[in-house]
């Protein structure tokens, strides 16, 4: 994967840090697919503000110490987890 020179990445952990627990993270949403459940209040509304304030030199790679097996079931939580946000906009 190459991105251009002038982007600016973030690094975004996922167990611990955009799930409540490291264990508990992986159990939820592999095991049991309960996505919102799993992930900390506010961090789609966090992560979605970062990207849409510096877009386009921003990219959000997300960084996970799961086994390679788990890789498609990680992918499917990233791209499945969506929360309900404030309108205070």
């Amino acid at each position: 994967f190459l991105w251009e020179h002038t982007v600016h990445i973030v690094v975004c952990d996922v167990d611990g840090t955009i799930t409540k627990s490291n264990a508990r993270g992986v159990w939820d949403t592999i095991v049991l697919e309960t996505y919102a459940y799993a992930a900390h209040d506010g961090v789609c509304e966090f992560l979605t503000r970062l990207v849409k304030q510096f877009h386009p030199v921003l990219r959000i790679l997300y960084l996970t110490s799961r086994p390679l097996a788990y890789a498609q079931s990680t992918r499917k939580f990233l791209k499945g987890l969506m929360q309900q946000q404030d309108d205070d906009d």
